[in-house]
Parts: structure tokens; C-alpha cells; sequence
């Protein structure tokens, strides 16, 4: 299966990401400077998964992937938020025996700030229940995988400079004229 990882920064290839750059980034929040509605959002689905699916990676502590880069793609517009970002990277997981799900991505999009306490929890309870270990019945739907299992960075597929993306082995070292 392949898996796509998305990042902010630039990686190098063969770079090792730890699970729990998510967690640390909105535990990281500092009011006035970040978004409070994506720590709130993320405290009630963290104590949703903590009374209905403890046994499955908290998002607080894992690595989300996807299936596909056509998947990634997709999800693009979702993805430039702040905290994540459209740099998207092949990766491989470096220990399949982690503990992994796949989650309904769709269930965020139930997120409505009129009445944001109550649809977050309706979405956390249906991302949380909706967990499975086989991507089967979410082929149509948008997804996530999430793992504990570190990640090998294989390839940058889309983001970033679109030259160094197809051309990341030329360099200049010279400027015009030395």
C-alpha cells in the first residue's frame, strides 16, 4: 500500500519522522498567536477516543497518512491550514506491528462554528466509532491512516519548489559571469 505523509517543511530523503509532530504542534498553542478552535477540537476527539476506542492511535500521539497520492491530492485545500501543509512525501512505515487505524477524514468536515462543542463531539464520535482496520468499506469516502510507527521519508511527490521537486539532484554553485 502506499502511503502519503504531508509536512510544512522541507524534508531530506531517508529522514525519519516520529509519530506525535501533530500533537506537539497543537500542544504547542499559545493564545492569540494560534488557533484555540483546533486544540479544542482536538481535546474533545482525544477524551471521544479515550471513552469509545482506546485501543486506537490517538491522534495527539500518531502519524497521519494517507492511501494515495490522488487522495492527498484531494484533500489538498484542507491541508493548508496553518498546521499542515501541501508538501507531500512517499513514505514507508518503519514498523508495521504498531498500532494503526484508518479513520473518516469526512468526519471533520461535520464541524460547524455555529454550534461548535456540539458538532465536534457528533464528529468525534463518528471519526472514533467509524475506525477500522481495513480501508475496504472507505474506498469512495476521504480518509486517514494513522500509526504509531515512524516513518522513512522516500520522495517528495508534490509541493515546494516545482524545480527542485523535478530537478532535485541540479544545483547552482556559480552565479552568472564567475
Amino acid at each position: 500500500m502506499e502511503f502519503i505523509y504531508a509536512s510544512s517543511t522541507s524534508l531530506a530523503l531517508d529522514s525519519i519522522v516520529q509519530p506525535g509532530n501533530y500533537g506537539e504542534n497543537v500542544s504547542a498553542h499559545r493564545p492569540g498567536v494560534t488557533d484555540g478552535w483546533v486544540l479544542a477540537r482536538e481535546m474533545i476527539f482525544e477524551n471521544v477516543r479515550l471513552r469509545i476506542a482506546p485501543q486506537q492511535p490517538s491522534r495527539l500521539r500518531a502519524n497521519f497518512l494517507f492511501t494515495s497520492t490522488a487522495a492527498a491530492l484531494a484533500l489538498k485545500k484542507d491541508l493548508e491550514n496553518g498546521i499542515l501543509a501541501s508538501r507531500l512525501y512517499r513514505v514507508e512505515l518503519i514498523d508495521d506491528t504498531m498500532p494503526f487505524c484508518f479513520a473518516d477524514y469526512d468526519a471533520l468536515r461535520q464541524i460547524v462554528s455555529s454550534d461548535f462543542c456540539g458538532s465536534t463531539l457528533q464528529a468525534a464520535m463518528a471519526y472514533w466509532i467509524g475506525t477500522t482496520k481495513d480501508i475496504g468499506p472507505w474506498s469512495d469516502r476521504a480518509h486517514e491512516f494513522l500509526t504509531y510507527s515512524p516513518i522513512k521519508i522516500l520522495r517528495q511527490v508534490s509541493g515546494g519548489n516545482p524545480f527542485e521537486l523535478h530537478c532535485p539532484t541540479i544545483s547552482v554553485t556559480q552565479g552568472i559571469g564567475d
